[in-house]
């Protein structure tokens, strides 16, 4: 709330407004619950760029999981810490836009099946054991002075069939809402444990989970706009954060050659002119992890079976490229400088190079900083 009013300029007027009616706005600032999403290094991270690029007028769109319940509340009791639920959305969020238009049916396991089309070339057919609907949630990032306004889009996960009547109606009350408890589990808890096996599995249900819709979400609207899957690495830039949207990659070659019939070597000519490795060293190792685990060099992960596609041997030729190129990122980490406020008195960001715009440069295709990842 602060943060748009600041941004609008109205935060003056709004607080004596307030005071007119006996309230403080300092008082209402305190009882605003915070969503805590993501206030740990990749949190603040994120929240920069959207802050910044909102304020730069750089077109963007922010993508991640609408959590239930965030970061852990901290309570003390007898001196030693204990951790409460972050249940930020007990009384609903007044700043965020439901749009059920937008979803997205998320698989996961299955099986893989060849098949030849019209023109006797093979294609890839993947055939999901179960279906999570991915909802979206859209929050407009206010940039400084209200001059632009981006948005940042968030996913709800929802069971596609959220009641077995037929097992509720036999008097398995529990079993009937099974299919429902496990779906909404993705978005229930930010950062589950994965001290266990279930919590492992969750955890990558997660990441898959918000980096396919995101980017099934950016196809379409590549498409509607230019009307061409083709030519989106000529007017998007994919910037991945930290470790978790790695799984991107593959899913981005999936989508563009299973569901655009895209030839390979195409797809990955896009797939190198969409990405880019901003967290370096992360991102780097998680790729060659995830090259290593696919052809051999390490074990792989023992919940692979969940992606059946993505982690197919179709994909190794990626990963490997992947692992190749993954050190190329280490140049592209920005300078994030806390100068003084501009000339304008924009407040101090964390600031992207603006003396060469670097970080507008980093988002055109043809800048020297994008990553080739082949």
């Amino acid at each position: 709330m602060f943060d748009a009013l600041t941004n609008l300029g109205v935060a003056q007027p709004m607080a004596e407004a307030l005071d007119e009616l006996g309230v403080n706005l300092t008082d209402l600032r305190k009882i605003e619950p915070d969503a805590a999403l993501g206030n740990g290094g990749l949190g603040r991270l994120a929240a920069c760029f959207m802050d910044s690029m909102a304020t730069l007028s750089i077109a963007a769109h922010g993508y991640g999981i609408r959590y239930d319940n965030g970061l852990f509340r901290q309570i003390i009791r007898g001196g030693w810490q204990q951790e409460t639920p972050e249940d930020w959305l007990v009384n609903g969020n007044p700043w965020e836009f439901v749009r059920p238009e937008y979803n997205y049916a998320i698989g996961f396991g299955g099986w893989v099946e060849m098949v030849e089309d019209d023109n006797e070339r093979t294609r890839h057919v993947w055939h999901p054991a179960e279906t999570v609907e991915a909802v979206a949630y859209d929050t407009p990032i206010v940039g400084w002075r209200g001059r632009h306004v981006n948005t940042l889009r968030l996913w709800s996960a929802r069971a596609t069939d959220p009641l077995k009547l037929e097992a509720f109606n036999a008097g398995d009350y529990v079993g009937a809402f099974s299919e429902t408890v496990r779906a909404e589990a993705i978005s229930k808890v930010l950062y589950p444990s994965d001290a266990t096996p279930a919590g492992q599995e969750l955890r990558l249900r997660q990441e898959y989970f918000f980096t396919s819709a995101s980017l099934l979400d950016l196809t379409r609207r590549h498409i509607k706009q230019w009307g061409d899957v083709r030519t989106l690495g000529e007017h998007s830039a994919v910037q991945l954060n930290d470790t978790h949207p790695a799984i991107g990659i593959a899913e981005l070659m999936r989508i563009l050659v299973d569901l655009n019939k895209v030839d390979w070597d195409e797809a990955w000519t896009i797939t190198q002119a969409t990405f880019l490795l901003h967290q370096p060293h992360p991102a780097a190792r998680s790729a060659r992890n995830l090259a290593g685990a696919l052809d051999g060099a390490r074990p792989a992960a023992p919940h692979a079976d969940h992606l059946p596609h993505q982690c197919g041997a179709s994909r190794q030729r990626a990963a490997a490229r992947v692992c190749r190129y993954g050190h190329a990122g280490q140049h592209l980490a920005h300078r994030r400088t806390r100068g003084a406020p501009g000339e304008n008195g924009e407040p101090c960001l964390y600031r992207f190079a603006q003396d060469q715009r670097r970080f507008g440069a980093a988002h055109r295709p043809d800048a020297q900083d994008h990553i080739p990842l082949s």
